[in-house]
């Protein structure tokens, strides 16, 4: 199933980026990288949000000097890292 590979995609960019993080729109142009077009809104936000409600990732406002709002990131937890790592496992994520 695309989901759970692209769900591994998602947190293996994240990783690269820790302990910084990625907006949606930097997740996106890597997996089209990768040939994974996400143009599917649903796949994006069925992806996201079960990363999110898992507690793989989080979502966090980063202040930038030049804008008046925050601007939104996500970012891997330790438990993403952790299930990366092998030390957590879940049938729901699979390796590419």
């Amino acid at each position: 199933m695309i989901e759970k590979q692209v769900r591994y995609l998602v947190l293996e960019a994240l990783r690269k980026a820790y302990p910084d993080g990625l907006t949606l729109t930097w997740l996106e142009t890597i997996l089209n990288y990768y040939r994974v077009f996400t143009t599917q809104r649903d796949l994006r936000r069925k992806v996201i949000k079960y990363l999110l409600e898992k507690e793989y990732i989080e979502l966090i406002d980063v202040e930038l000097p030049a804008f008046e709002e925050n601007v939104k990131q996500l970012r891997i937890t330790p438990k993403g890292l952790q299930l990366l790592e092998g030390k957590v496992i879940d049938t729901e994520v699979e390796k590419v």
